[in-house]
């Protein structure tokens, strides 16, 4: 039975005089709906009171406290004049962080700010301008590391026409980008010269420094598998000065290190490649969530209950093969083999939005969201109640990258995490990269690391468990 009005009114009053203006706002909204004046009058106070709140909050130099009360005030009043001022202030507090993180070249974190800040609506030409940069820069990051280094040149020169902060962060980017690309060419040359040779020694070591400057050039990747390979098919080498370079540069070593203490003949071979590629892996993370991981650019969603897979196995009156989605340059292109509804109306094919809701057979929906612009990765999230064999809270389809992070602007939010969270893919499989030190299965690592799956990822501050999912899920 629904309280009173004036037991309303009191209890609302109560809240505010305790400092408790959140739950002041929660009492009085149904009153404000029914159109209680006093409803109306006591809300100036509970915005006037989140107004406060953030202004304490601004003092102590809790800025994400103080936007967050800011929010909660304006939407109730936008035109008040205290909150339009801070609104103001927070807003040049954020564009100078902003700047200061482009000026000392931190890309990603720049485009989460600026993101951050525009979720916040703050509407100002140099948050366009800053986010533009920040994005082309993140950009020509991925360039360089796959040897494009002229490009990620050019790139660079529209980031510099873009920034209206000092070039501090960008021409020290652009030096390293100078001295990898010099390394990047001595290397391929070196390299393409020993192939020539046929000398698999020199070839190895020459790849491995191309590797060194672009990390995610696939020819320099490509020859040293080949070179491996023909070391570990020759003959055994009996020269010992041969035997500690060979040692020196072999993949695991690390470059410049120590010889192996055994003879390269005498090693194993590197892992063989799995029969068949990872295309899904389960992501569990402790306390927050767990998710199924399709990495495949084209996954079928069905019935869990059928002879042929499907991708995404839906306990749900649906067919064995009901639809599917393919990510190509435009976006994500949903297919229906059966019937599908795309925000309640009946569709065959479209090209996915940003919150569609998708309606398979009667009931099963999924919401479809891309939590960030500059990412294709996107999610899928069960809304009706049904379930996969495996439960998990959504489904990720994972493009290039997975960001885990504190902010609600990731792909998977972890709260707690001081620092971003990166799921890479590579041409072998998968990587984490993180800032901070972690250990995978037990391990000690830093910066970036390649995963092989199963996988325990986790620190202070997180715990993740990576699974490779099977062919044919439980129940399928």
């Amino acid at each position: 039975m629904a309280s009173p009005p004036w037991l309303v009114l009191r209890q609302a009053n109560e809240a505010l005089k305790n400092a408790r203006p959140e739950d002041a706002a929660r009492l009085l909204q149904p009153l404000v709906q029914q159109g209680y004046r006093q409803a109306y009058a006591m809300q100036s106070q509970v915005m006037r009171a989140f107004v406060e709140r953030a202004l304490r909050s601004l003092r102590q130099d809790d800025i994400e406290s103080a936007w967050a009360d800011l929010i909660r005030a304006e939407r109730i009043d936008r035109v008040d004049a205290v909150a339009v001022q801070l609104r103001e202030t927070l807003t040049r507090l954020g564009l100078a962080q902003l700047r200061a993180l482009l000026e000392s070249g931190k890309a990603l974190p720049a485009v989460e700010c600026a993101v951050r800040l525009r979720d916040r609506g703050v509407r100002h030409p140099e948050l366009h301008q800053h986010l533009e940069a920040a994005q082309e820069w993140v950009l020509a990051n991925e360039i360089a590391e796959r040897g494009d280094f002229l490009l990620a040149q050019q790139t660079s020169e529209r980031i510099r026409k873009l920034l209206v902060c000092p070039f501090t962060g960008l021409n020290q980017w652009q030096a390293e980008l100078s001295e990898r690309m010099g390394r990047f060419r001595t290397a391929i040359d070196a390299m393409l010269e020993a192939v020539s040779q046929h000398d698999w020694s020199d070839v190895l070591k020459w790849a491995e420094q191309a590797i060194a400057a672009a990390p995610q050039n696939r020819d320099a990747q490509q020859m040293r598998d080949r070179a491996w390979d023909a070391l570990k098919s020759a003959a055994p080498v009996t020269n010992p000065s041969r035997i500690a370079e060979w040692s020196s540069i072999a993949p695991g070593s690390g470059s410049g290190g120590d010889p192996l203490p055994f003879p390269v003949a005498n090693l194993p071979p590197p892992p063989p490649p799995p029969n068949a590629p990872v295309r899904r892996f389960f992501l569990w993370i402790d306390g927050v969530a767990g998710f199924l991981v399709c990495l495949n650019p084209r996954i079928t969603i069905g019935q869990a209950i059928g002879e042929a897979p499907v991708d995404i196995p839906l306990y749900a009156d649906v067919s064995r093969m009901h639809a599917s989605l393919t990510r190509d340059e435009e976006g994500y292109q949903l297919e229906a083999s059966k019937s599908v509804l795309l925000n309640g109306r009946n569709t065959e094919r479209a090209l996915l939005q940003h919150g569609d809701r998708i309606t398979l057979g009667n009931s099963c929906q999924l919401t479809f969201t891309r939590p960030l612009a500059i990412s294709s990765t996107a999610k899928l999230t069960l809304v009706s109640g049904h379930r996969l064999p495996t439960s998990v809270d959504g489904i990720v389809l994972m493009s290039d990258s997975l960001l885990m992070g504190p902010e609600t602007n990731t792909h998977v939010a972890i709260p707690g995490l001081k620092l971003p969270l990166i799921l890479l893919r590579t041409r072998d499989g998968l990587a984490v990269k993180h800032a901070a030190n972690y250990r995978i299965d037990g391990v000690i690592c830093s910066d970036r690391t390649e995963l092989t799956l199963p996988a325990h990822v986790y620190n202070e501050h997180f715990s993740l468990t990576l699974e490779p999912a099977p062919n044919r899920l439980a129940g399928t």
